[in-house]
């Protein structure tokens, strides 16, 4: 009946699996998935995580109640770090 075009089937299918190839879909299974999944959510598992979280939280002092920053008064602001320069819409890029 040639209600949709060819074409565009094709276009649409080659965006389709070039995200999924971004997303890993066909790699082949790595070290974290030979873990079983009652070993992932296991107490131990929790607890390590939890460990983790606490000895890395970072506390701060609110002098002068200057948090949380209003936009007026920060002036100006550094990003820093490998993914500075990455914008929302690049990072959460998965299709059209």
């Amino acid at each position: 009946k040639k209600l949709i075009d060819e074409r565009l089937i094709d276009a649409r299918l080659a965006n389709l699996f070039r995200v999924r190839m971004r997303l890993g879909h066909f790699d082949p299974p790595g070290p974290l998935q030979r873990f079983p999944l009652s070993d992932v959510c296991s107490p131990h598992a929790t607890s390590l995580a939890t460990s983790g979280m606490v000895q890395s939280a970072a506390l701060l002092k609110n002098e002068n109640k200057t948090l949380p920053l209003s936009p007026s008064a920060a002036g100006s602001l550094a990003i820093l770090g490998p993914n500075a320069n990455l914008s929302k819409a690049t990072v959460s890029y998965y299709g059209p």
